[in-house]
């Protein structure tokens, strides 16, 4: 039972995320974050950065790459609300960008 409901929990994250980037795509992202102005700290926009290329991978290897290309243009929309970073955390998010447009690319190509 715990097995299937993990399994059921899954598959309605998949279905959200692939919503998400289906509206994305579309111009038409209801999701709050996409308008996110708040400044927040540097470890909760990782956070985001991270879930969203978590996301994008998910759909990626089950062969969705219009949608995780959009994912990971939204994580790449996320990098760019760093803020008074020190010069270790701008590597850091320069080495998680280039992954990130890196892994856009390679979903476009596999389209």
């Amino acid at each position: 039972a715990d097995r299937k409901d993990r399994e059921m929990e899954e598959e309605a994250q998949r279905a959200a995320a692939e919503r998400d980037a289906e509206a994305a795509m579309n111009g038409d992202d209801g999701d709050e974050a996409d308008h996110d102005t708040r400044r927040l700290p540097t470890k909760r926009r990782m956070e985001i950065v991270m879930k969203n290329k978590a996301e994008a991978n998910e759909l990626f290897s089950c062969g969705n790459y219009r949608h995780a290309a959009a994912r990971y243009a939204k994580a790449l929309t996320h990098c760019a609300k760093f803020y008074d970073l020190s010069p270790q955390e701008e590597q850091e998010v320069k080495d998680v960008k280039l992954s990130l447009y890196l892994n856009m690319a390679f979903s476009y190509i596999k389209l």
